[in-house]
């Protein structure tokens, strides 16, 4: 359930995030960028957010864990950290964020050129 919460939040914030910048869309496409283009910039983003999410989430879970365990008395020894499934954890929150941006980037480029710059 979690993770559909999730999903549909970054899906939200990206078309929110296309919705705003219809006439900068509209202009990269006037002056040349293709539909796919326009596509792949949505995708990208979503991938770079992903991957800031993921190194801060990681990154803030792994000490707070850290110091969780230190609070309890409990030893919390170097290289306890599960590093395969932290990498594959991370893994899956970036093709998520691609899964969820699909739809805003589609609906990015249908956009057209001068809809976008008079709307």
């Amino acid at each position: 359930m979690t993770v559909l919460v999730a999903i549909v939040g970054v899906g939200v914030t990206l078309t929110l995030s296309v919705t705003e910048r219809t006439r900068e869309t509209g202009l990269l496409r006037a002056v040349g960028l293709t539909r796919g283009g326009v596509r792949a910039m949505v995708a990208w983003e979503a991938v770079c957010s992903a991957l800031a999410a993921a190194v801060l989430g990681v990154g803030f879970g792994s000490l707070y864990g850290f110091l969780a365990l230190r609070s309890l008395g409990l030893d919390a020894g170097t290289g306890s950290l599960p590093g395969l499934e932290l990498a594959v954890l991370g893994v899956g929150i970036v093709l998520v964020a691609v899964l969820a941006a699909l739809a805003p980037a589609i609906r990015a480029g249908r956009v057209p050129p001068i809809r976008a710059l008079t709307g």
